[in-house]
């Protein structure tokens, strides 16, 4: 089965080069240092650009996140013109 180990460094492993993301008894790398890389065409229609950590991802999704922004993008735009 799948071991789950506790890492409660996890979301700093990244950051720190990944040096401590080796399961502890097989060595096996548990947190690929690749980052994920795309690239996105972005025009006049686009009203922000969001970029957030996995950290952020595993608690809300894409489409809540990108909500979240374009509500607030929305309170601004209408204060602004209060």
């Amino acid at each position: 089965g799948d071991d789950v180990v506790d890492l409660p460094f996890l979301n700093m492993s990244r950051a720190l080069g990944d040096c401590w993301s080796r399961h502890p008894t097989t060595g096996v790398r548990l947190v690929s240092p690749e980052p994920d890389v795309g690239r996105v065409v972005v025009d006049a229609r686009d009203r922000f650009l969001l970029l957030y950590s996995d950290g952020v991802s595993g608690v809300v999704s894409d489409a809540e996140a990108c909500q979240y922004v374009a509500d607030e993008l929305r309170v601004l735009d209408a204060t602004a013109a209060a």
